[in-house]
């Protein structure tokens, strides 16, 4: 049986997509003021993929103590350089979802390592030149998805994988296709606008402040704090 409202909010299922609505939304409208906050988590979250990896390849019978010392370790690690030397980590980040998207939609084969080495440094270098305008796309868009996606579970009572499965699924319907698309392009396009005003309005501790001195494998400075001004 399909689940139901009650059966969502029993299960507290209704918690994780209420955050998750509210992290999307501010994830697509603010993104680019909670900049290293949101590397150094993505840092983290990549430390504990990573520990995992390795767990499973080097381990013949990993215990949970294991899982949690290695994992833990990596992702203590992985949010100190994120902090430190944010473009770096953050090249890194962009080097793993490139190869992920191209994993997953691509047969597997000799000539895709080539392919995904490849469009994993290009997509790293160009992270060195356009920092801000790639992170404010992706932190709009993946916020606009979450928001999106969140939001379409609560209203119809299902869960993340029924909505999947209706959007891009076996069971798709492309009446909600549509609409969750449409709606996605449309919130990310907002996002963009919101982050590109803010970032000359607003300067917190936690941006980039580009061209200021520094490693280019840091990124320059981090910006004073600085509140909204009106123009001269």
């Amino acid at each position: 049986m399909p689940p139901t409202m009650d059966h969502i909010l029993g299960s507290g299922l209704w918690l994780i997509l209420a955050t998750g609505f509210v992290w999307g939304v501010v994830l697509c409208l603010l993104g680019y003021l909670l900049y290293r906050i949101e590397i150094v988590f993505g840092a983290m979250q990549g430390g504990v993929y990573l520990g995992a990896v390795l767990i499973e390849h080097f381990f013949a019978k990993p215990a949970g103590v294991d899982y949690f010392i290695i994992c833990t370790s990596l992702a203590l690690i992985s949010a100190l350089l994120a902090w430190y030397v944010h473009r770096l980590m953050f090249a890194g980040l962009i080097m793993l979802m490139t190869a992920g998207v191209i994993f997953l939609f691509v047969p597997l084969g000799p000539w895709v390592y080539i392919v995904v080495g490849f469009a994993g440094l290009v997509a790293a270098v160009l992270v060195f030149f356009f920092l801000k305008q790639i992170f404010i796309f992706l932190s709009s868009l993946i916020g606009a998805a979450a928001t999106v996606v969140c939001a379409t579970c609560l209203i119809l009572s299902k869960t993340p994988q029924d909505v999947q499965d209706v959007i891009i699924g076996p069971r798709r319907t492309w009446t909600l296709t549509i609409t969750v698309t449409i709606l996605t392009i449309g919130l990310t396009v907002a996002g963009m606008f919101s982050q590109f005003k803010l970032s000359h309005l607003v300067r917190t501790r936690l941006v980039p402040e580009a061209g200021k001195g520094g490693s280019p494998f840091v990124g320059g400075k981090m910006s004073k704090a600085r509140l909204p001004v009106g123009k001269k």
